[in-house]
């Protein structure tokens, strides 16, 4: 693994050295995972993986190709570097491509933590214990995962661009079921595991699913619901795949099309990107090695931004927002670490209505 910045630019340096393309793009991408699963209140898997990924991007005039290997001996970067050009020079021409972007310069983000990379199985299985501890003395059940990664990113390419950031990202969530009569929901992720409120999330969950125990029906008819923040949350995952991104505008297929500046929301509702925001995953940059922008998409309810990468900056004439995810990709830009502002009332506030 190349889990150092000098390591990782001195690979990038030799992979852009082997390139005959016009111009050239490499993404190196080191993981390490690990994740715990549970299951009937007991912890039935534990497994790890380390893996890297080097992927180049190889530009012939108008065409564009992408390999990807993760053998990282000199032969195989050579081949691999050939492989891209091949594949470049196969494909139709792209009159609408213009250049890989340049350097800029990247703020630092709070992305990475020393405790998440470091943590043991035997730590993973001491949180998971609270949750089940909970569930079992409550007659419940509860099963679900618990995962920590660590990842080296670094992103070079022939015109300058080197990129490099250690990320860490920790993710736990359960389900609680009550005699299949009711069930609890909970999840939670961080950057620094440590931050993981366990105790509330099995709380959370065995407080679900006890109140959610023998539901009764309601008459059809319209009602103010109030949505919990995990609802609100696939909102917000489905608006990103149904048209914040330029390509998606740029296609014509996004609710976003001839909606700039208009209010499409209620005035309270502002929805932003942010790769440097600590409530999310924080990421400095893109896979282009471009530094991530904030991004307005709501502001105030009213339908302002949609995010962009090279590609579509340029085909649109539009500032590179930061966005890019690793090519080839047909979504085009994503955003990334979304985020909600929060409201002035609090969710007992908005059940009482």
């Amino acid at each position: 693994m190349f889990s150092d910045e000098t390591s990782a630019r001195a690979l990038l340096q030799k992979v852009l050295g082997y390139s005959q393309a016009d111009q050239t793009e490499v993404v190196y991408l080191g993981t390490e995972s690990a994740l715990t699963r549970f299951a009937n209140n007991s912890i039935h898997q534990n497994v790890a993986e380390s893996n890297h990924e080097l992927r180049v991007r190889a530009v012939a005039g108008k065409k564009v190709g992408v390999a990807t290997t993760n053998r990282l001996d000199d032969e195989s970067l050579r081949r691999l570097t050939e492989q891209a050009l091949e594949i470049a020079r196969l494909q139709p021409e792209n009159p609408e491509f213009h250049s890989l972007p340049g350097p800029q310069p990247i703020v630092p983000a709070s992305g990475y933590s020393e405790q998440t990379a470091r943590f043991t199985p035997e730590e993973r299985a001491r949180r998971v214990g609270i949750i089940v501890q909970l569930a079992k003395e409550r007659s419940l059940e509860a099963a679900g995962a618990f995962s920590t990664n660590a990842s080296q990113v670094a992103v070079a390419n022939s015109l300058g661009i080197f990129a490099y950031e250690p990320r860490t990202d920790s993710e736990c969530h359960a389900v609680v079921m009550a005699d299949e009569r009711g069930s609890g929901y909970t999840q939670r992720m961080a950057t620094d595991v440590s931050t993981l409120d366990f105790e509330a999330m099995a709380h959370e969950a065995v407080s679900t699913a006890q109140r959610s125990r023998n539901p009764i029906d309601i008459a059809i008819g319209e009602y103010q619901v109030v949505l919990d923040t995990y609802a609100v949350g696939d909102m917000l995952q489905n608006l990103i795949f149904m048209g914040l991104s330029a390509t998606a505008v740029q296609e014509e297929r996004s609710f976003m099309n001839g909606q700039f500046g208009k209010q499409l929301l209620d005035a309270r509702v502002t929805i932003y990107d942010d790769g440097h925001d600590p409530a999310g995953l924080p990421q400095a940059f893109d896979y282009e090695g471009v530094p991530k922008q904030r991004v307005v998409m709501f502001d105030h309810g009213v339908a302002n931004a949609v995010v962009y990468d090279s590609f579509t900056a340029a085909r649109e004439g539009k500032p590179n927002t930061g966005h890019a995810l690793p090519a080839p990709n047909s979504f085009g830009p994503a955003p990334t670490n979304t985020m909600m502002e929060a409201g002035d009332a609090s969710m007992e506030e908005l059940l009482k209505g």
